[in-house]
């Protein structure tokens, strides 16, 4: 995770959503931490890797009180692309050739409780605990510098916060490579099987699933403050521009007060 003092802010790091740019960007004004290498954790009994700690095991340690205390951003990623990425990183860590190997190893308590499988854990792991949650704001990785800007500007962070953002510069993406037919039906399966609450709760297109989905699933398991979120964001790119010009007056809460304005001219004209 990203501590930053000075704004009270933590950007936790899902992984294989662009932890190392991040880390890179925010290095200078980040604050130095013990969540990093692996620990074993007494009041769940099991080893956790500290740089990739979902909400749910850092609830678990003594600093989860103080972390409360911080506005707290979440990274997501599409999870099908992320899924690649986990697995790409899987097998150079560990020296696998073998993609279908690893993709049978994969079940519930692995991608969840071993952290030689932190990569592949749902990115849900990092916004709720259950069905509440905790991150404050869900930024996407293909928009992560002007999401994060629009979440500044809403919050007021400093200067140096944007300076940060600014040094953000996340690579193109890889064109896909052709793969064997049954790695594919299996990857597919895997995404509807681990990742279905992922791609609902955070928008994804979930064209690449298989023919499983369990019909009516989006009204499961899901959280209407996330859809407003992925309507929302772009709405801020006038005021971080505002911003930047040293404009103080908010544009969210001007824009509402000319709807209301055009409301009552409607219905003044009515009556």
């Amino acid at each position: 995770m990203i501590i930053l003092e000075e704004d009270r802010t933590i950007i936790l790091h899902t992984p294989k959503c662009a932890g190392k740019v991040l880390r890179e960007a925010f290095f200078d004004i980040a604050s130095k931490h013990p969540f990093w290498n692996w620990n074993y954790l007494r009041s769940t009994g099991e080893w956790t890797d500290r740089a990739h700690m979902p909400l749910s095991v850092m609830r678990q340690t003594p600093e989860w009180e103080n972390i409360r205390t911080y506005t707290l951003i979440a990274v997501v990623r599409e999870p099908g692309t992320r899924f690649a990425s986990s697995l790409s990183e899987h097998m150079r860590q560990h020296r696998k050739k073998d993609a279908m190997a690893v993709l049978k190893e994969l079940d519930e308590t692995r991608i969840c409780h071993d952290p030689r499988y932190i990569h592949f854990i749902p990115q849900n792991r990092f916004t709720h605990i259950g069905n509440k949650r905790y991150a404050d704001f869900i930024v996407r990785m293909e928009n992560l510098p002007d999401d994060l800007r629009a979440v500044g500007t809403l919050c007021q962070f400093s200067r140096k916060f944007f300076d940060a953002v600014d040094q953000i510069a996340l690579a193109p993406q890889k064109q896909e490579e052709d793969q064997d037919p049954k790695v594919s039906k299996k990857i597919s399966d895997i995404l509807t099987r681990f990742y279905l609450r992922d791609y609902a709760l955070f928008g994804y297109d979930r064209t690449a699933l298989s023919d499983q989905t369990p019909l009516g699933f989006d009204g499961l398991l899901t959280d209407p403050l996330c859809r407003q979120e992925w309507r929302g964001y772009r709405a801020m790119e006038p005021a971080y521009e505002r911003f930047t010009r040293n404009i103080e007056q908010d544009f969210l809460l001007r824009q509402m007060m000319a709807e209301n304005k055009a409301l009552k001219a409607e219905r003044d004209k009515a009556a």
